[in-house]
């Protein structure tokens, strides 16, 4: 008797926490506020947190980062794995489950005056391998879930919608392709979501480029986005990191002067560990651990000469897995906030 008392008291508890998770996004209307340069860091989101009980300790440690490194901007993003058919959302039962979490999340930064950079990303794992031959299959039903989510980012008046990493994908996809026509598959993806997206989101959409420094991404079409993103990654060696970073400056510049847009550093990622091939030996790992700071102070450096660079979003405030490690140790914390402040 008493074992089914507290059995059914737990169902109840756990009852009323879902009852808050999913009815504690009000229905007020929000508004769009746009920050003059975005200055933002990824978090471990409700929508990749299982533990639901959870959410309130999780919620108040992501949003301290505004105090704590001075952010205008809070990233949001739902994951969906491609099956083969149709995409599935990553970690979830339910897409309701994912897009109400969505939803509390986004509600929470607009109460604290945030803007919201709203992503829908594709997760690696489930069944269907993307190749040539379900490549548009995939752009197809990934574009209803775009639609999907886009619906919730306008009734929340999200700022900036994401449409992820194009070019990651192809490159994935269809190895052997490069240049010319990898930038064409990437606009043919791009013509076929924005129309039907404008019809649904009235914030500002942009894409990242996932792999700026394997090809030329400057030959891309990037007109009708509002802007574009790029992701600058970490190298063990330092100076090869600043000359890989002087690379996708270059080429984000003549991007944004071919095509009048602006840019961003959608995703500023350092890693604390990055493999070194040893000639004749085994693979092995770089720490960064402790020795991220200069890496960070010479892309906002360089990005202080950037006229049209309109802001920096890094990776991460709270947010590892098994396969990386990118939170801010408590000493980079003091150093990020000092340089958003200057940026």
């Amino acid at each position: 008797m008493i074992k089914w008392l507290l059995g059914g008291g737990l169902l109840l508890l756990a009852l009323i926490l879902v009852g808050k998770v999913f009815l504690s996004p009000s229905s007020r209307e929000y508004s769009r506020l746009y920050p003059e340069k975005i200055k933002g860091v990824f978090l471990k989101n409700l929508t990749v947190n299982p533990d639901f009980w959870k959410d309130g300790a999780l919620l108040k440690e992501n949003l301290s980062a505004q105090e704590k490194l001075g952010i205008n901007t809070y990233p949001v993003f739902t994951c969906y794995q491609f099956s083969g058919e149709k995409f599935v959302p990553c970690g979830f039962p339910s897409e309701k489950i994912m897009l109400f979490r969505a939803q509390r999340e986004i509600a929470a930064a607009k109460r604290k005056n945030l803007a919201v950079v709203f992503s829908v990303a594709w997760g690696k794992g489930g069944r269907g391998r993307v190749n040539r031959e379900n490549l548009q299959r995939f752009f197809q039903e990934y574009k209803k879930v775009v639609l999907k989510n886009a619906f919730l980012a306008e009734k929340m008046k999200v700022e900036f919608f994401s449409l992820n990493e194009p070019d990651f994908l192809v490159e994935n996809a269809l190895p052997e392709i490069e240049g010319e026509e990898k930038a064409r598959i990437i606009n043919d993806y791009k013509e076929m979501l924005l129309p039907e997206l404008r019809k649904v989101f009235r914030g500002k959409i942009f894409y990242q480029i996932g792999r700026p420094f394997t090809w030329d991404f400057s030959l891309l079409d990037v007109q009708g986005l509002d802007f574009f993103g790029v992701l600058v990654d970490g190298s063990c060696e330092f100076s090869y990191f600043q000359q890989k970073t002087k690379e996708v400056f270059s080429r984000a510049r003549a991007l944004s002067q071919k095509s009048g847009l602006p840019w961003v550093i959608s995703e500023l990622w350092i890693n604390k560990q990055y493999p070194q091939e040893i000639y004749g030996g085994p693979l092995r790992f770089c720490s960064l651990q402790g020795k991220r700071g200069p890496y960070f102070q010479y892309v906002f450096q360089q990005a202080a000469k950037e006229k049209n660079l309109k802001g920096i979003i890094i990776d991460s405030w709270n947010f590892d897995d098994k396969n990386f490690s990118v939170s801010l140790e408590e000493e980079e914390k003091a150093l990020v906030k000092n340089l958003f402040e200057k940026f």
